[in-house]
């Protein structure tokens, strides 16, 4: 049997070792190119998710001021430089007008999916900046899934208005990355940092932000330098249109001063602890933070540089969101994700520090931080799918009674009202929808017989203290034991005794309907039915003690009216 030389030993154990060495090396690719695949695909998994839930949603609140305020009605156009709720809007504005003349209002999706495509850059910009400070790459992975699984700021990434905040922190983040490049000229950072500005009012601590970190790396010369485009341009605009809706409540006194601080403390900690789903160790995880970004030791300056430049600009956003709310502490889950977002560094230089920890065995760590960030994308998720089963409700009538509201009007009957009584969509009505633009742009077929009844009921009803229409040959009844007599036939004026302290009547509108009722009443609710089964959403009127009139346009139908009133009643009938 022949035997191995020497020398054939020697070159079977290089080869051995040439095998290992490429083992190593290819572990080592592997090991570097985790974190980003990681994120790759949390990130394409958010984008199914957020998309599957956007899909239920349909237009509300700030939406109806782009979609109709802004140039589509001619003769109510805002125009795009004028304020909403105080936030230089112009980008915002030309990102609806470009989907409104593509899509209309036929589907809610491609609105939602700017928002949640500007979430998901954000992540990824995230990354990006944080390995270009050289940070550990499970630094800037955690850093960037923070943002990306932020679920208690669902409001923020699945509704499309919230489109103008996050506009705002992308371009802020942008104009950060051409900062970071070293070589970069003023004018060309001013760009991004003046269309965050034409985003929301987000863009001015998205600014602050940039500016922060200059003056902290570069110092204030070159920092001023750098704000002056961006400045002047925010206060030119500010001078010609964005005073007129100015926003914040300046403090009127010590008091007032001595609030902010607590209110600035309070919305941050609650950012932290909203974040992980457990809102009680908010304060700790933030006072962790802090200390944490003060005492971590690290060769990486830019990024702890960076850390306090995002600190000092959470206070700042803190602090102004809490002045323009009214000195409320900006603690729910959209302000929640802003500030976060400026916290990121801060987040990342602190697992920097953790992860220079020496632990005994090696994996055990990495097995750590792969169920914490497993969990925390659970949590945020729960947590999104909690705002959906919100929002849904909210939104879901809504196509339907738009189209009802153009069935209403093409019968015949007048809207009464400028304003549903639903907080969620107080700028949408019938002579809005009815315009021609707006007609065409509505979701395709016609509207169900509850989505015409439910636009009557909010539109075409009113309680007020002047007579809204002429009275018809409608009848009036009682619901059974709400007064001492029977309703007396034909017109004039009648004194009945209420039995109990919710009296309710029956209006029935013929062509169109009003009686006048005089009580102690201080609420009314009405709601209109036809035929056995069908039902509108119901309508809650505050008003006064004394004579109101009960008008409908609704035809063929009854108005059941409930007060909430003892003693003497008077109603007319005409």
């Amino acid at each position: 049997m022949a035997t191995e030389t020497d020398h054939e030993v020697e070159e079977r154990h290089r080869a051995s070792r040439r095998h290992a060495s490429l083992g190593l090396r290819e572990w080592g690719r592997v090991r570097r190119a985790l974190p980003a695949t990681v994120l790759a695909l949390g990130i394409a998994l958010q984008a199914l998710l957020l998309v599957g839930f956007a899909r239920q949603f349909w237009f509300v609140m700030d939406d109806w001021d782009f979609l109709l305020l802004r140039g589509t009605i001619p003769a109510e156009s805002r125009g795009w430089l004028e304020p909403k709720n105080g936030h230089w809007s112009t980008l915002t504005i030309a990102i609806y007008r470009a989907l409104f003349a593509l899509f209309g209002l036929r589907t809610y999706l491609p609105y939602a999916l700017v928002t949640i495509v500007f979430h998901l850059a954000i992540a990824a910009l995230w990354y990006v900046i944080l390995m270009r400070l050289r940070a550990r790459r499970v630094a800037a992975l955690v850093g960037a899934w923070v943002i990306l699984f932020l679920g208690v700021g669902g409001d923020a990434v699945m509704y499309s208005a919230a489109m103008n905040h996050l506009g705002s922190l992308l371009l802020g983040l942008s104009a950060l990355l051409l900062v970071l490049s070293e070589r970069h000229r003023t004018w060309v950072v001013a760009i991004p940092l003046v269309g965050a500005l034409m985003f929301s009012n987000t863009g001015v601590s998205a600014v602050f932000f940039v500016v922060a970190f200059v003056a902290i790396r570069h110092g204030l010369l070159r920092a001023a330098r750098l704000v002056v485009v961006p400045a002047a341009v925010y206060l030119l605009w500010y001078s010609l249109y964005g005073h007129v809706e100015a926003g914040a409540q300046m403090p009127t006194g010590v008091w007032d001063y001595l609030k902010i601080p607590q209110l600035v403390w309070q919305g941050m900690s609650a950012a932290m602890g909203n974040a992980l789903g457990y809102a009680e160790v908010g304060p700790a995880v933030l006072v962790a933070l802090l200390v944490g970004t003060a005492l971590v030791k690290s060769r990486k300056e830019k990024l702890k540089q960076l850390a306090w430049a995002g600190i000092l600009a959470a206070v700042f956003m803190s602090t102004t969101l809490s002045l323009s709310r009214q000195f409320v502490a900006p603690d729910t889950g959209r302000y929640s994700y802003y500030t976060i977002v400026f916290l990121v560094p801060a987040v990342a230089l602190c697992i920097e520090g953790v992860s220079r920890l020496a632990v005994e065995p090696k994996w055990l760590p990495a097995l750590i931080a792969a169920g914490l960030l497993g969990g925390y994308a659970v949590n945020g998720v729960l947590a999104e799918r909690t705002f959906a089963d919100t929002w849904v409700p909210i939104t879901r009538p809504w196509p339907d009674r738009t189209l009802g509201m153009v069935a209403a009007v093409d019968a015949g009957e007048r809207s009464l009202n400028d304003f549903s009584g639903d907080f969620y969509n107080g700028d949408i009505n019938p002579q809005r929808i009815t315009e021609p633009a707006i007609r065409r742009a509505l979701p395709r077929g016609k509207a169900t017989p509850q989505g015409r009844i439910d636009a009557e009921g909010l539109f075409m009803v009113r309680v007020g203290t002047k007579s809204a229409v002429p009275a018809t040959t409608g009848g009036l009844d009682q619901i059974a034991g709400s007064f001492t007599t029977p309703m007396k036939p034909g017109a004039g004026c009648h004194t009945y005794q209420a039995q109990g302290q919710r009296p309710a009547l029956v209006l029935g509108t013929g062509q169109g309907n009003e009686i006048t009722v005089t009580s102690q009443s201080t609420e009314v609710v009405t709601q209109i039915l036809r035929g056995q089964n069908l039902a509108s959403v119901q309508r809650t009127w505050t008003v006064t003690p004394g004579t109101i009139y009960v008008s409908t346009t609704a035809k063929e139908a009854l108005v059941f009216v409930t007060l909430n009133g003892a003693g003497e009643y008077t109603i007319c009938k005409s």
